[in-house]
């Protein structure tokens, strides 16, 4: 069981070369993510503060540009063959985050409103 701004560990074939990469849940019930990079390579891509989130190595950068669906399966093995959930988001970083989606061009209406729902119910 995983909750909005849960971050989990989960095997990418949208790196090159594919890879484990940490991805933070945006809406359990559509299995949306957002990846987590160490640097800004992505348009649309917002601060994530270690002093918010301990769980981080460094100072690192939600990709909101592209939003990735995993399946139930997909998020079973990640938390069952990966690390499991290793941090959730802070409340300044999920303040952030649903601020900036509340206006973010590349996700159509019905993405943002589950989105925004989610972490609405969280942060409140």
């Amino acid at each position: 069981m995983i909750n909005v701004g849960d971050v989990l560990v989960i095997f990418t074939n949208f790196t090159n070369p594919p890879k484990p990469k940490f991805h933070v849940c945006v809406a359990v019930s559509e299995g949306y993510f957002f990846r987590i990079n160490s640097k800004s390579h992505f348009l649309c891509s917002i601060p994530l503060p270690k002093a918010d989130n301990p769980f981080l190595h460094h100072d690192s950068f939600i990709e909101c540009g592209s939003l990735i669906m995993y399946s139930d399966e997909d998020v079973e093995d990640a938390l069952n063959n990966g690390k499991g959930v290793i941090g959730s988001l802070g409340k300044g970083s999920l303040i952030a985050l649903r601020d900036y989606c509340a206006t973010l061009k590349t996700l159509n209406e019905a993405e943002r409103e589950a989105i925004l729902v989610e972490l609405n119910a969280i942060i409140d």
